[in-house]
């Protein structure tokens, strides 16, 4: 309006609907990638050429605790550990250069220190103002690190494992291995490149069916979804092993794919053979051995009975474990028996020998000798192992050469005394039946004479027992019926038998061999050993039964003279044989029977024993060999 010229407004106006419109759309544009931006699941931010964040994004927010208000502007290094930055400049100069950075890992550093693993793609895009801005789009992998690490450290620890196991590991499928340990070198002599892949056939030797194996393996899955067995395998040197493998299937393969573990137990099943043959070896020695072996624990239970006892004791062996070994042990012998197991226990390793009278299952007692070793600390027994024999036999056979060394010695002074006594005897005799006889004598002196008379007969038959137990003389063998002579020695009792009430049972052998005997000498034992049951039966019970029986035992002729009277008392058992020793009363018996009869049976190379039960009567046992003709005509 100052100008002269003009004198008035002058007004340019442009069109600026359509860049308003493009505005407003570009605007609303903005509005929506923002929502988007803030919406996604991803994490995005964004960065400008000076490296200062621009765009952070909720989803950022959310993992690394950081406020957007915060960290807007701020450099994105910020977010990385301070070892990790300088790599990471490199990777954004080449965003900022257009190259695009692909599936790249950054560790982000969360408000409170937390490291989270990240997998980013960036690339270089401008902004409304056609500024450079470089944005990266990620994801959170930290999880899926750490399952990949956990992994991986498995994966590392069975093979370490798989390598070390002494058996041999395998992949199977479709008639070969996929895959196998080191350990099948060792087992089948090939390294596993050698077999991988390789069809099994070439492993199994002609005689080994394939057939059969795969029914085994069928068969297995079908019923339990896995199998187990042994086979014999050939290994690469052409030698044959026996293996045992076991296998399952690997879920969701197919076709179908099993691993399983091999082990070679051919040195397993020949040292178990070994084992066994070894075992059966050493039962044999204790099953057929002479003693009998027991193992008993510490309180006397016993654990263990070899099969020899039934022989030695007649019980089984089941019938005496879970016993207590001192409920068999006679009273006598309980404190000796006591005091040797107390001391076993105490010493571990020490033997200890000990002699009992144990009972057998028939009634009888039994001396046993047994060695007692403690080995209750070792593991594989853990008891005290006795070995035991019975001695009864022995021992009345040391008696019998005692008794027969005694009898020796004072044979030989009997008859000498015999002898010495023999011709004063004689002399008495005689003058006394002489003066007996005269005329000029009164009555009460021959009465006299008749006493003096008598009394030297019995001295006189006193000096021929003495001269019979000295055995001066040569007894008259012949063949002799040994039934015959007890049947003609019963004879001679039958009366006194009856009225004494006693009741006389024989059970002789119809088959009965002869014996090489003197008739008159067997017939003396007999009567002897009858008249003494009678005595003592009649003495005690008023009378009784007498069995009396003969057999064949071990090719020599067994006569046993049975009674029910009082038998004979432990203490003096052993000396029943000895001469002079009586139980009877004085004026009633010498002492001489038994002994006489002792010598009778050992001139005829037998035996004579006694077999005693007190309060249930005795058994005397003649033992006699049978003839040597009868024995050859036999053979």
């Amino acid at each position: 309006m100052n100008n002269p010229t003009v004198a008035g407004i002058v007004a340019n106006v442009h069109d600026v609907t359509d860049r308003r419109q493009a505005m407003k759309e570009l605007e609303a544009a903005t509005a929506t990638s923002e929502s988007i931006i803030e919406s996604a699941n991803a994490l995005i931010m964004a960065g400008n050429v000076k490296g200062e964040l621009t765009i952070f994004n909720k989803t950022f927010e959310d993992l690394t605790g950081h406020k957007k208000a915060d960290i807007l502007g701020k450099p994105f290094m910020f977010l990385m550990p301070e070892e990790e930055r300088e790599k990471h400049i490199a990777t954004f100069m080449n965003a900022y250069n257009d190259i695009h950075v692909k599936d790249y890992e950054i560790t982000i550093l969360t408000s409170n220190g937390e490291r989270k693993t990240t997998l980013f793609n960036s690339a270089l895009i401008h902004d409304a103002d056609m500024n450079p801005v470089v944005v990266g789009i990620g994801y959170d992998i930290t999880e899926r690190r750490e399952v990949e690490k956990a992994l991986h450290e498995s994966e590392e620890e069975l093979s370490a494992v798989l390598a070390n196991v002494t058996d041999a590991v395998f992949r199977f499928t479709e008639g070969h291995l996929t895959w196998c340990n080191g350990k099948i070198n060792g087992m089948l002599g090939y390294d596993k490149d050698e077999i991988v892949g390789v069809d099994v056939d070439i492993f199994m030797p002609s005689d080994v069916s394939l057939a059969e194996l795969y029914e085994v393996v069928d068969t297995g899955l079908k019923k339990e979804g896995f199998f187990q067995g042994a086979t014999k395998v050939r290994r690469k040197d052409g030698s044959v092993i026996i293996v045992e493998y076991s296998a399952s299937p690997v879920p969701g393969k197919e076709p179908l794919e099993l691993v399983g573990v091999a082990r070679d137990i051919t040195e397993r099943l020949r040292m178990e053979e070994e084992l066994r043959r070894s075992e059966e070896h050493f039962r044999a020695l204790i099953e057929n051995s002479m003693d009998a072996i027991a193992i008993i624990d510490a309180d006397g239970t016993i654990r263990y009975e070899s099969p020899s006892v039934e022989r030695i004791l007649g019980y089984k062996p089941e019938e005496l474990v879970g016993r207590n070994a001192l409920e068999f042990i006679h009273t006598d012998d309980m404190h000796k028996i006591s005091g040797a197991f107390t001391d076993s226990v105490k010493n571990p390793g020490r033997v200890i020998t000990t002699e009992v009278k144990f009972l057998h299952k028939d009634g009888s007692w039994r001396i046993l000798e047994g060695l007692g070793n403690n080995l209750l600390d070792n593991p594989k027994v853990n008891g005290i192992v006795a070995n035991y024999r019975d001695i009864t036999e022995r021992k009345r056979m040391e008696q019998q050469l005692q008794l027969a060394g005694r009898l020796a010695a004072i044979g030989e002074l009997a008859a000498g005394v015999a002898h010495e006594l023999n011709n004063p005897l004689a002399a008495v005799q005689a003058y006394a039946e002489l003066l007996s006889g005269r005329d000029d004598i009164d009555e009460t002196a021959r009465s006299d004479v008749e006493t003096i008379y008598s009394q030297a007969q019995r001295a006189s038959r006193i000096t021929g027992n003495l001269l019979s137990f000295a055995r001066q003389y040569k007894p008259q063998k012949q063949l002799v019926s040994i039934n015959q002579v007890i049947e003609k020695s019963l004879e001679l009792h039958e009366y006194r038998m009856r009225v004494n009430n006693i009741d006389v049972v024989t059970e002789l052998a119809p088959d009965l061999p002869s014996a090489m005997a003197d008739f008159q000498l067997m017939q003396q034992v007999f009567v002897n050993l009858i008249t003494n049951a009678e005595q003592a039966m009649t003495g005690s019970n008023g009378g009784g039964r007498l069995v009396i029986k003969t057999q064949i035992i071990n090719e020599m002729i067994e006569v046993t003279f049975s009674d029910d009277g009082p038998g004979v008392p432990d203490d003096t058992i052993k000396s029943v044989f000895d001469p002079f020793f009586t139980t009877k009363d004085v004026g009633k018996g010498t002492g001489l029977g038994l002994s006489i009869c002792y010598g009778i049976v050992k001139e005829h190379g037998g035996n004579i024993y006694v077999v005693n039960s007190v309060g249930e009567g005795a058994t005397f046992v003649v033992e006699l060999p049978v003839a040597s003709e009868v024995i050859s005509t036999s053979l």
